[in-house]
């Protein structure tokens, strides 16, 4: 018979105070363990998916008033070149 596991073992070495907190949670949540660390490691999953995406909307919206506006017809490099003359 051919089982199919949709789960991988994985070993996690944590300190002793780090464990000794999540025993404490674990027992005032009646999650095992595994449960807790599997929430952890989702919930920590998705916010760093969600900051991702929010730099990535923040470089586009800044990217795109680059290219808009007075920005859009200007030669930016000859224009940053002029300014910098003008400190001489």
């Amino acid at each position: 018979m051919c089982m199919i596991h949709t789960s991988q073992r994985t070993q996690v070495l944590l300190p002793v105070d780090l464990r000794k907190k999540i025993d404490r949670m674990c027992s005032i949540t009646s999650e095992s363990l595994g449960e807790f660390l599997r929430k952890a490691a989702q919930e920590r999953l998705e916010r760093e998916l969600q900051k991702k995406a929010s730099l990535t909307k923040l470089a586009e919206e800044v990217i795109g008033s680059l290219h808009q506006g007075s920005w859009k017809d200007m030669d930016v490099v000859a224009w940053q070149r002029d300014m910098r003359a003008d400190r001489n």
